[in-house]
């Protein structure tokens, strides 16, 4: 849980040291942490190395996070332009035609690539599904 601004200006250092060393695998065990810490510099030698190798691994791994999210955000919009145009074409296919019955079961599947499509109507039409009457009320 975070605490609030002003906490952070009393907490004292002191403590967060003596935390990390009793804690050593603390950060290790949370290691969403890394991307908001500052790097250290190489010139402190192999430990740090390892502090910093950890910061990159957190950071390369929120940015293949992102593009795998990007990813699918570029693929859904393709995907919805893509049945708009399907859609499209199945109102044009259905004002083209003499027996919207006949277009719809007979080239909906094909336009909109579904196993099958058909014409539902409370009253007796050939070609379509009879329901009960009231059921699209």
């Amino acid at each position: 849980m975070p605490l609030p601004e002003q906490a952070f200006d009393e907490l004292d250092a002191g403590l967060v040291e003596a935390f990390l060393r009793a804690h050593p695998a603390w950060l290790a065990e949370h290691p969403e942490l890394y991307r908001i810490l500052a790097p250290p510099k190489r010139m402190h030698g192999d430990p740090l190395a390892d502090h910093m190798a950890a910061m990159l691994h957190a950071e390369r791994a929120h940015a293949a996070e992102m593009a795998a999210h990007a990813n699918g955000v570029l693929a859904a919009g393709r995907a919805a332009a893509g049945l708009a145009q399907r859609v499209q074409s199945v109102v044009l296919a259905l004002i083209d035609t003499n027996h919207p019955a006949e277009c719809i079961t007979g080239e909906f599947p094909g336009i909109l690539a579904i196993d099958n499509a058909g014409l539902c109507a409370e009253a007796w039409l050939p070609g379509t599904r009879t329901l009960a009457a009231g059921t699209i009320a």
